[in-house]
């Protein structure tokens, strides 16, 4: 667990590195308090499309363009780092777009897990482990990844003294994978984990 003064202090230090910077990672502070990291990811994905439930196309029955249609859209996810005050330690929230149309949970989970078979361990729940909620300083819904695990997966990598780590590097280096945020290997100081 951490202070929310040493998570503020170890968002500042992760944003300040030029790597970090280059993936398009923002401090952000909210008037009336609060702050959060935000970076925004963008990837092509293939929607299939069943023209028939369409009302408005017209086709006939012999045209192989009235099964499905395959388009090329962006999903958009909007990733958030924000302070969990009841688990004391960052937590990851996010949102998921296509063509300005949030994605439901079941959408952004088979997106995330996608060609990857071992993307979130067996023993996890996928509903459980992406639930949805209040983001804690914009105060709208978005999902995040559950932190009740968060310290205690830490501690295990760390001597403990958190102080001394580069938190939200470490953190974001083992939650981040789940959803496909990678952590330049430079913004993990050469502070002894």
């Amino acid at each position: 667990m951490i202070s929310l003064d040493h998570f503020e202090k170890s968002c500042r230090d992760f944003v300040s590195n030029q790597d970090v910077q280059l993936q398009g990672w923002k401090f952000c502070v909210v008037d009336g308090g609060g702050v959060y990291l935000n970076v925004v990811k963008r990837c092509d994905t293939r929607v299939e499309v069943n023209v028939k439930e369409c009302e408005e196309l017209e086709f006939e029955e012999h045209d192989p363009s009235a099964v499905a249609v395959s388009n090329t859209s962006v999903i958009e996810f909007d990733f958030h780092i924000a302070y969990h005050k009841i688990f004391k330690v960052p937590f990851l929230l996010l949102r998921a777009t296509v063509d300005g149309i949030q994605l439901g949970q079941q959408d952004i989970i088979q997106h995330l897990s996608e060609g990857k078979d071992d993307w979130l361990p067996k023993e996890l729940n996928h509903y459980t482990f992406l639930t949805q909620g209040e983001h804690p300083v914009l105060g709208t819904i978005y999902f995040y990844l559950h932190p009740c695990q968060t310290a205690e997966l830490i501690t295990t990598v760390t001597d403990r003294d958190f102080e001394r780590i580069d938190y939200v590097a470490v953190w974001l280096s083992f939650f981040g994978r789940a959803v496909g945020l990678h952590v330049p290997m430079s913004s993990i100081s050469n502070k002894k984990i």
